[in-house]
């Protein structure tokens, strides 16, 4: 009876060796987890500012044009870098005229790249123009 008493008082050091592998396991797995879900975080995050990118350049030209004034084929296209919360933008316009019609399709694109991140939107919409300016 002492020695069966005496069995139960500690752990064994295989026990305590196998709590800690599952440990650290778990460690890895959990912290796998949370570098993914912040990468995540960081891709949303950047397509969100592309998104609010390519609206801010649809209301600039819609302030741009309007139905009495076009806006001239030769004045194509454009592009600029645009830096937002330490992530830096670029944005290129590309106009493609309609035969028979004063209307253009623009096209945007808009494309970033990060140490582990690239991306890409493209956007489109109509607007009126014109093949020379003053015409």
């Amino acid at each position: 009876m002492i020695l069966k008493s005496l069995k139960n008082k500690g752990y064994l050091l295989i026990e305590v060796l196998v709590t800690i592998v599952v440990l650290g396991t778990a460690i890895v797995f959990v912290t796998q987890a949370l570098s993914a879900s912040l990468l995540a975080v960081r891709r949303a995050t950047s397509y969100t500012e592309a998104l609010l990118l390519v609206e801010q350049l649809f209301c600039d030209l819609k302030l741009e044009t309007s139905p009495a004034q076009a806006i001239p084929l030769d004045s194509f296209p454009r592009s600029e870098s645009v830096s937002a919360e330490n992530q830096k933008f670029d944005w290129e316009e590309e106009l493609q005229p309609l035969e028979s019609v004063r209307l253009s399709e623009i096209i945007f694109r808009v494309f970033w790249k990060d140490s582990k991140l690239t991306g890409e939107i493209y956007a489109s919409t109509f607007i009126p123009t014109t093949t020379l300016k003053g015409e």
